[in-house]
């Protein structure tokens, strides 16, 4: 099978490829990751490319415009490599990650050390140092050095067993005696055993990694294990992307053969480019990395260690595994040292991850008196509700749509994304802000939600979601027989298009919203509280940071409660992975949550499409639920 020479513009990137090889992947391997939230499946339309020249064949029906087809305009997902070809890749196909807060300083009581001495605990992170005193052989005692070894540590640090790895062992003849006895030994204490990680005559560094192994983004955290600060921070788009938005689209895309091993190396390079970039930024070797703990959702968790997800998405909803053993650096594709432990975050089930567990030990739900509702924003819509007594959890299949997928200009929060929508409070006009104060480009998470609301207060949609043409004849009108609101007029000049909201858009937004909010009640009504009860609201994710609670209340998204119930707590997942790492307390704290939180499986819950079916109003069929909305809502 011939190799063609495929070139990506502007980067002047030329790399070979097979005959009839998909050019998405092509792209992806040459480092390009191209949003494709359907998984190749050529549904979400995400991955537009621009043919320059040369030959592509077209595998599928594209369903692209007029104007984008004379344009030469091609889905990757859908070309095949026929020949020599040159590619223009497109702003809004290629996905370039914005670190945003990931770069700002950090106040003081951010720092998990803090976070653990406010309640009253000491730093005992997860691996510990001890100078060991090793005597040397000699003709009358010629016992071999790791016998010695093992005695001396059972004398001077503690008698559990022993467990050392071959690359430890390698060295150690040589460490010993270049230490005169004097050796530096990292370890990691379990319950009935001892991980040695390193023995070596000098130790100087001591420094921790805490991962949040997001389906959409990937944040790695360094942490100083001394006194708890962190170094810093650095994220990225997991790379998964271009495999599928969501986690079923991954695990579809990890059934179809070798692609799963695929996947795996995707998230190892996303993790392995964070830490080369904080490794790089604080002068540090990698053999400074003594400990990784990380946290994710149970796909994600299966994903990195090249585990088959496959019946994650199949009845009975059973992952391979929910209390991952501690695994190896090296074993795991880490770029640190290699015999450093990794520890994940347990999960509760297949849909209720270690990033929820990590959350809960962030927020503190599981020690707190007041019943507390844990909300995680992100692409799996994952809900707790409880308190130190009891704990409960769900996931809503909210799906990625406040992340752009399935809204036709929908996009990630990124320069040009409209993330702030505002109604005159007298004659209804519409206005935005736009993140970066460049031209807008699409609409993202926050911006749909506040768009939503100020659509419904202004009457130009009804409960049910349907646009009211006449209330605003302008903006609102009729293409290719389905309603939609223009809220951006396009630029003929520059060949860019109207930003619109489509009927279709706001269907599938209030579905999600309306998976949220069925969740929450779901939850409520299965131990037996009224929403109202709830005393404490904690927001957790990325998109959380950016949303208007009283317009996420208006739509009927959350619930009706006192605005000073609310409160956002950051990366849940990360921070309470930093805690962990930080704290044999808190380590075995995630343990004692996933054990505690009895866990709803909604597709099967009885109650829960009612739930569903009820909430898919703006903003609710009940509106004894919203009582303060129904007084603002419409002006």
């Amino acid at each position: 099978m011939p190799n063609y020479q495929v070139t990506f513009k502007p980067n002047d990137l030329s790399v070979a490829a097979a005959e009839m090889a998909s050019l998405l992947e092509v792209a992806r391997k040459a480092g390009f990751v191209l949003s494709a939230e359907c998984g190749g499946q050529g549904t979400c339309r995400r991955c537009k490319v621009k043919l320059l020249s040369g030959g592509l064949f077209i595998a599928g029906e594209q369903n692209l415009s007029d104007a984008e087809k004379a344009g030469n305009i091609v889905l990757a997902c859908m070309a095949r490599i026929d020949g020599d070809v040159t590619i223009e890749l497109l702003p809004e196909s290629e996905l370039r990650y914005d670190p945003g807060a990931a770069d700002r300083d950090l106040e003081p009581q951010e720092h998990p050390g803090y976070a653990l001495k406010s309640l009253g605990l000491s730093l005992t992170p997860l691996v510990s140092k001890a100078n060991l005193d090793v005597p040397p052989p000699t003709l009358e005692n010629s016992v071999d050095d790791y016998s010695r070894f093992q005695t001396s540590f059972k004398k001077q640090v503690t008698d559990k067993r022993i467990e050392t790895p071959l690359s430890v062992l390698r060295s150690l003849a040589s460490e010993v005696r270049q230490a005169d006895g004097h050796l530096a030994v990292i370890y990691a204490e379990e319950a009935d055993r001892i991980g040695v990680v390193q023995a070596v005559h000098e130790a100087k560094y001591m420094y921790g990694l805490a991962v949040d192994i997001g389906t959409t983004t990937v944040f790695v955290r360094l942490i100083d294990l001394a006194d708890g600060k962190i170094l810093g921070e650095a994220s990225d788009y997991n790379a998964q992307i271009s495999c599928g938005g969501d986690v079923i689209h991954r695990i579809v895309y990890a059934g179809k053969g070798k692609e799963l091993a695929e996947l795996q190396s995707l998230i190892q390079q996303t993790i392995n480019k964070l830490i080369k970039s904080l490794l790089k930024e604080h002068k540090l070797k990698k053999d400074a990395i003594k400990i990784v703990v990380a946290a994710g959702n149970t796909t994600m968790q299966h994903l990195f260690l090249g585990l088959d997800p496959k019946q994650i998405r199949l009845e009975p909803f059973v992952p391979t595994v929910t209390r991952i053993p501690v695994v190896s650096a090296a074993s795991s594709g880490l770029d640190v040292l290699p015999t450093a432990p990794v520890f994940h975050a347990p999960s509760v089930a297949s849909y209720v991850g270690g990033d929820i567990t990590a959350g809960l030990l962030a927020a503190g739900i599981h020690r707190s008196e007041k019943l507390t509702l844990y909300v995680d924003l992100g692409t799996n819509g994952e809900i707790a509700l409880g308190n130190k007594d009891w704990l409960t959890a769900c996931a809503c299949s909210a799906g990625p749509a406040f992340e752009g997928a399935g809204v036709k200009c929908g996009m990630r929060a990124a320069p040009g994304g409209i993330n702030r929508v505002e109604s005159d409070a007298t004659d209804g006009i519409l206005t935005f802000q736009v993140i970066g104060h460049v031209a807008p480009r699409g609409i993202c998470g926050s911006g749909m939600i506040d768009l939503l609301a100020e659509l419904r207060a202004t009457n130009r949609i009804t409960p049910r979601g349907k646009l009211n043409q006449e209330i605003d004849p302008r903006r609102i009108r009729a293409n290719r027989g389905k309603q939609e609101i223009v809220l951006v007029k396009g630029d003929n000049g520059t060949g860019t298009d109207d930003i619109v909201l489509t009927e279709i858009d706001i269907d599938n937004l209030i579905r999600t919203k309306g998976a949220i909010f069925a969740g929450i009640m779901t939850l409520c009504k299965g131990v037996g509280i009224q929403p109202q009860e709830i005393e404490r609201v904690v927001i957790a994710g990325a998109f959380g940071k950016h949303l208007d609670v009283n317009n996420a209340i208006r739509i009927g998204m959350l619930p009706d409660l006192p605005r000073k119930r609310f409160e956002y707590i950051g990366n849940g997942s990360l921070q309470g992975a930093s805690m962990a790492l930080l704290s044999q307390r808190m380590w075995q704290q995630t343990q004692d949550i996933a054990d505690r939180v009895t866990y709803f499986e909604l597709s099967s819950w009885p109650g829960y499409m009612d739930e569903f079916m009820a909430a898919l109003f703006l903003p609710h069929t009940d509106g004894r639920l919203f009582p303060s909305v129904g007084k603002i809502n419409v002006r």
